[in-house]
């Protein structure tokens, strides 16, 4: 079976850049490149990788697409634009010529204005890019759902991909959320948005999990979106707070049918991307 990793972030580590990683994440702090994420995984077989922005700075996306070009397992890049730009048509111009760019991403999660992904000027930034065939992936937390359905709602068509199953607290370690499975089904009702099996490894409490604690998250999003419409995501090296890029694989191989897994592995994301 083959492997595409639809989510790994790579940076040359400055502290004014990567504030968001503070001193609790020693293991972070310091360059992570596609080279050494190639030396840590024993999965031989992920060859093919998305590089996903994290910084939101037009420079972000100029380096991603500079690692990609020079990698030869990297296949796509999610990167960064300023989607209420008043020349957004003409930001976008420069990456005619820059094929592996396959959309871009805004942190809402942490977004000082929680009322930006209602913004008009931004819904319109998404509409645009949506409409010239790039991706849209959106990133919040369970208490932004609502918002984000608003969100949906007002985009339209064009493909969509929601980061980190909207991060589900399964650190809690006690009781299922039910405010997040409840989003989840109302999420799911948009059939142009897939929903990105990654980052719930720091979601729950580092280094202190156990598969079983996974399981009812992931049956509630193959149960919703079903098996067309998930896609697997390392999130490294963020995975590392709580375990390894391996564990990342492992967890999925044991929750999900074997029917399934080379979907949710391979196929729904060489679709979903259009890879070749």
């Amino acid at each position: 079976m083959e492997y595409i990793d639809t989510h790994v972030h790579i940076w040359k580590y400055t502290e004014e850049e990567y504030g968001w990683i503070d001193e609790n994440m020693e293991t972070l702090r310091k360059d992570h490149l596609v080279g050494a994420l190639n030396s840590e995984s024993e999965v031989g077989k992920v060859t093919s990788k998305i590089l996903v922005q994290a910084r939101q700075t037009t420079q972000e996306t100029d380096f991603l697409l500079e690692a990609a070009r020079v990698s030869r397992d990297v296949v796509g890049v999610i990167g960064w634009i300023d989607l209420k730009s008043k020349i957004l048509e003409t930001d976008l111009e420069k990456f005619r010529d820059a094929p592996l760019l396959k959309g871009f991403r805004h942190i809402l999660q942490t977004e000082p204005d929680s009322n930006l992904m209602l913004d008009s000027e931004f819904v319109d930034g998404v509409k645009k890019i949506l409409k010239k065939d790039y991706i849209y992936e959106i990133l919040i937390y369970p208490t932004q759902i609502s918002k984000a359905l608003e969100f949906l709602k007002s985009v339209g068509e064009g493909r969509l991909m929601l980061d980190h199953c909207a991060k589900p607290r399964i650190r809690d370690g006690k009781a299922f959320d039910e405010e997040w499975r409840r989003g989840i089904i109302e999420l799911s009702k948009f059939p142009n948005l897939y929903c990105k099996l990654s980052g719930l490894l720091t979601e729950a409490k580092w280094n202190s999990w156990n598969i079983e604690m996974f399981r009812p998250y992931l049956e509630t999003v193959l149960e919703y979106f079903g098996p067309d419409r998930i896609v697997w995501g390392s999130d490294w090296p963020v995975c590392k707070l709580s375990g390894s890029y391996d564990d990342t694989i492992r967890i999925l191989d044991n929750c999900l049918q074997s029917e399934i897994k080379d979907n949710v592995f391979y196929k729904n994301a060489k679709l979903f991307y259009k890879l070749k």
